[in-house]
């Protein structure tokens, strides 16, 4: 009959064996760990360029939300966020001027173009030269403007600039400028035919009674827009102007 002492002892040794076993495993061949080294660099590799992937992608889904993939300008959506930015820290400025920054809109004035008879270049020479056209008159406007400007593209032919800064005198002499850059440029469309094209400018400045309703802004400058069209095209209107005819009728 066995001690029980001796037997208690025996089983000891053996379970502290097995925890011994436990934590010193088997050191591994040095070329497996090299192996398993070389695999997880290879995932983390790949890992990283997904990531990287994935970061491009979501920039694209950026732009394209703001940007307009035929012109390269802004978008509506884009130039509406401007607006009412702009908008917002013009007003700022004038009600609050020792709360101001050191840097801030002072004025701004916006442009509304539409380009004439586009309808008829279309149906002329089809709607890839049409894309031309509008695309060569989306290069005037960036090439006649500042990086601080907003370019954009309101919709089919119609284009929006806002100057920032400036005043409706100078809004108009920017539009003069835009003007007659357009009908100086030679676009070379379908069968290698020259064709030159006009617009019709419209331009507001941002006023007092806009501050509480930017979209009122966009309004002025369509209705000088609208103006310019119906007066003969090719032309630039002011809100202003318009306010100064209906004064002269009633005298």
């Amino acid at each position: 009959m066995s001690n029980p002492e001796i037997s208690k002892k025996s089983e000891e040794l053996k379970m502290s064996a097995s925890v011994e076993k436990i934590e010193k495993p088997e050191e591994e061949n040095p070329e497996a760990l090299k192996a398993k080294v070389r695999l997880l660099q290879g995932q983390l590799t790949e890992a990283l360029n997904v990531i990287g992937y994935l970061e491009n992608e979501v920039e694209n889904y950026k732009e394209m939300a703001v940007n307009d993939k035929l012109t390269g300008l802004k978008n509506r959506r884009a130039f509406e966020e401007e607006l009412m930015r702009v908008a917002k820290e013009i007003h700022f400025g004038r009600a609050y001027p020792e709360r101001r920054q050191k840097f801030y809109i002072k004025d701004a004035a916006l442009i509304f173009l539409d380009i004439d008879n586009f309808k008829k270049v279309n149906d002329t020479y089809g709607h890839l030269s049409g894309d031309k056209v509008l695309q060569e008159v989306a290069a005037i406007l960036k090439q006649h403007t500042r990086d601080t400007d907003f370019t954009g593209r309101w919709g089919g032919e119609e284009m929006v600039v806002m100057l920032l800064g400036a005043g409706e005198k100078e809004g108009a002499q920017k539009a003069e400028e835009l003007r007659n850059a357009l009908m100086a440029k030679e676009i070379l469309v379908k069968d290698s035919e020259i064709l030159r094209v006009t617009a019709s400018f419209g331009v507001a400045a941002f006023g007092e009674e806009i501050s509480g309703d930017p979209e009122m802004w966009v309004e002025f400058a369509d209705r000088a827009l609208y103006e310019a069209k119906r007066t003969g095209k090719n032309r630039v209107y002011t809100f202003n102007q318009i306010m100064e005819e209906k004064l002269e009728q009633f005298h």
